[in-house]
C-alpha cells in the first residue's frame, strides 16, 4: 500500500462532477494497489430515494433526510467497526456553511482519527454556466440527482461551497479539468500528509 490510509471527502454543489472524480480517484488508487471504497451522497440517499416519487425537481417529503440520516449512520458505524482499519475511503457530498454540514465534517474527521487515517477535504468549484449544462443531464434523473438549472443558479448566488477550514484541504477549479487530472492531483495532495496527526475539529 502507498502512505497511509486517507479519508477524502470531495465537496460541490450538485452537478460538479463529485462522483467522476471520485471514481477516477478510486480507479487510481486501486492501480495502486490500495484498498478503498466509495461512499458517494447517492449511496446513501437512494435507498431511501428508491422508495419515494423523487424527480429531481419538486421538494422531498417532509422526514426524508431523517430517513437518510439513519442510512448515513448506519454506513459510518459500519465502518467504525467492521471496516479494515488499512482501507481508505472516499465521501462525496454537497455541503454549504450551515450547522449540520459542519457537524458532519467533525464527524468525518473524528472517523478519519479513530481509525488511523488521514482527513482530506476536497472542493470542487465549477463555474455557474458549465454547472447549469450538467446538471440537466438525463443521467441524473435515472439517479435521483437534482436536475434543476434554476436551482443551480439561486444556489451560487445564495450559497458557497463549504470551507472545512482544514490545513489538508484542497480546493480543485474543474470546470475545465478533466477527471483524471482531478483525481491525480488530489491523490498527490493526500501523500503530502502521510505523518500528519490533526485534531478533529469542534463541532
Amino acid at each position: 500500500m502507498a502512505g497511509k490510509p486517507k479519508l477524502f471527502l470531495l465537496i460541490g454543489f450538485s452537478g460538479t462532477g463529485k462522483l467522476t472524480v471520485a471514481k477516477a480517484l478510486r480507479d487510481l488508487m486501486t492501480r495502486r494497489r490500495e484498498h478503498v471504497r466509495l461512499v458517494d451522497n447517492h449511496y446513501v440517499n437512494n435507498p431511501i430515494f428508491g422508495l419515494l416519487d423523487v424527480d429531481g425537481l419538486r421538494p422531498l417529503p417532509p422526514g426524508t433526510w431523517d430517513r437518510v440520516g439513519e442510512v448515513r449512520d448506519a454506513i459510518v458505524r459500519t465502518i467504525e467497526t467492521l471496516s479494515p482499519r488499512h482501507w481508505s475511503f472516499i465521501f462525496t457530498n454537497d455541503l454549504i456553511d450551515q450547522p449540520p454540514d459542519r457537524a458532519w465534517i467533525a464527524r468525518l474527521a473524528a472517523l478519519a482519527g479513530a481509525r488511523g487515517s488521514v482527513f482530506i477535504p476536497v472542493r470542487l468549484i465549477c463555474d455557474v454556466e458549465e454547472l447549469c449544462r450538467r446538471v440537466v443531464s438525463p443521467e441524473r434523473k435515472v439517479l435521483f440527482k437534482g436536475i434543476s438549472a434554476d436551482d443551480v443558479r439561486r444556489r451560487v448566488k445564495t450559497e458557497a461551497v463549504l470551507d472545512p477550514g482544514l490545513p489538508t484541504t484542497l480546493t480543485l477549479d474543474i470546470t475545465t479539468l478533466p477527471p483524471d487530472e482531478a483525481a491525480s492531483l488530489i491523490l498527490a495532495h493526500g501523500s503530502t500528509f502521510d505523518y500528519w496527526v490533526a485534531t478533529p475539529p469542534e463541532e
